[in-house]
């Protein structure tokens, strides 16, 4: 049988067992690789995705540990453009974005330059900007189009998120690459919750 083979989720029997809470599986897998690597830990599915991105989106710390230390790659990128550490972000995967950030730090951006606190905020994972912020992230960090978190919380309509970004003094005289600060970005969406 091939181990890469995908099910109708295009996700290998080594993505599946980087999800599950119990690494039994996901132990014998490796170790098997160790022995007789027939399983290339790096494998991405049609989406892109690898085993380390589903050990970030489905918050399985311990899979991700064990995939570190078995070598995975930190900086693939899925069709999305998404890190394991920018997936762990998306998906509000504190203990994941914990682990990657002890390695990789708060600044690691994705090819677009966006940091997992633009995405955190772009996707309103309150709980994973609320650990970045404490972690120290660059609250000011401005992506490939000049966005800074406050710009993509203000054109989603994120008010929670604007206000802990507030709160926590992001600037506010910003602007993108369009020249507008996140106010001008939340008018000219017609976020009114966030003027």
């Amino acid at each position: 049988a091939n181990p890469e083979a995908a099910d109708k989720y295009w996700l290998t029997s080594l993505m599946r067992a980087a999800a599950d809470k119990d690494t039994t599986l996901l132990k014998m897998l490796l170790e098997h690789q160790v022995a007789r690597p027939l399983i290339n830990i790096d494998h991405q599915n049609a989406n892109g995705s690898a085993a380390i991105h589903q050990a970030a989106i489905t918050d399985q710390v311990k899979a991700a540990q064990l995939l570190f230390e078995a070598k995975a790659k930190l900086d693939l990128e899925d069709k999305l453009g998404q890190t394991p550490l920018a997936a762990a972000a998306a998906h509000g995967s504190v203990n994941v974005l914990k682990f990657l950030v002890s390695i990789l730090g708060t600044e690691a951006a994705n090819s677009q330059g966006d940091t997992p606190l633009l995405v955190a905020a772009s996707g309103s994972k309150l709980a994973a900007l609320d650990f970045l912020i404490s972690a120290g992230a660059n609250l000011n960090h401005q992506n490939q189009y000049g966005c800074t978190a406050l710009h993509l919380a203000s054109q989603q309509d994120h008010v929670t998120v604007v206000k802990t970004l507030l709160k926590a003094k992001a600037n506010i005289e910003i602007r993108n690459s369009e020249d507008k600060t996140a106010l001008c970005v939340a008018v000219a969406v017609d976020n009114r919750s966030v003027e």
